[in-house]
């Protein structure tokens, strides 16, 4: 019986990726592309057949790509061994970390990687009783936050917020029922605040970086 192209992979992920670099061209196309042969490409597409050191090297060289994530011992594609160390470090996606390595200027005169440091950096106070959270911290409550299925709170008027538990439609007089949308809003609030403090910090901080500057100049 005749066996159907990818019954017997050698190396699934390996044929899952060279089908990726080949996009729509054409086969022969293609091997002319990589420097092999289109019956060699046809093996590599149909799972017969995985390459050796050498034309795995060849492949990766010619597409740009590495070796490793051909082989699926990584999800980084570029061979650029520092940008792939920053991402299997942080967890950061490969364009993430070629953005902040370009250094792009913002209009506000410091660069991305400024802003980034000050957002990771960042610790707000909310106030007297509650606990800091940072602006990342806050965007995560908010992206990820769904009231869908979850217990309803009631906050009390000395701050504190618990969950809502209905005892024949009983609530505490000295407290509120939340709804998603007032937690949500809440939190929106918070964030606006947080930014505003962050865009003070950083004009502060451009404003230090010029007198630093100035002064280097005129000493």
């Amino acid at each position: 019986m005749k066996r159907r192209p990818g019954e017997n992979d050698r190396l699934p992920i390996f044929t899952k990726r060279f089908r990726e670099l080949q996009d729509y061209r054409p086969n022969t196309e293609f091997a002319d592309f990589l420097g092999i042969s289109r019956q060699t490409v046809g093996f590599y597409l149909n799972g017969d057949r995985i390459p050796d050191s050498e034309k795995l090297k060849q492949i990766a060289e010619r597409c740009n790509v590495s070796s490793d994530w051909l082989l699926g011992l990584t999800d980084v594609r570029t061979p650029d061994t520092g940008i792939r160390g920053v991402c299997d470090t942080t967890g950061l996606s490969e364009a993430s970390v070629t953005t902040l390595s370009s250094r792009k200027q913002w209009d506000i005169g410091c660069d991305l990687t400024d802003v980034i440091d000050f957002l990771l950096a960042d610790e707000r106070k909310r106030d007297d009783t509650h606990h800091h959270r940072s602006i990342l911290n806050l965007l995560s409550f908010f992206l990820s936050y769904d009231d869908t299925g979850t217990t309803p709170k009631q906050v009390f008027t000395d701050g504190k917020i618990v969950d809502f538990t209905d005892n024949d439609g009983f609530i505490s007089s000295n407290a509120i029922k939340l709804d998603g949308d007032i937690i949500e809003n809440a939190v929106l609030q918070e964030i606006e605040a947080a930014l505003r403090d962050l865009k003070r910090i950083l004009k502060e901080y451009r404003s230090k970086e010029s007198e630093n500057h100035n002064e280097e100049g005129e000493a």
